[in-house]
């Protein structure tokens, strides 16, 4: 009965370390894909400055 405890709560944990992991590469991946966006804005708009020059 214990030994099951322990093992249920190993792999509660285990459960909890790769759900944070996961969501910490979703972040960098989100972040990655809103950085790439942001310079395509930036360049968009610059394009669009040069064209009104």
């Amino acid at each position: 009965m214990l030994c099951a405890r322990r093992r249920s709560i190993a792999v509660g944990r285990r459960a909890i370390l790769y759900v944070q992991q996961l969501t910490a590469e979703l972040g960098q991946l989100l972040g990655a894909i809103a950085r790439r966006l942001s310079l395509r804005e930036i360049n968009f708009s610059l394009d669009a400055t040069r064209e009104r020059l």
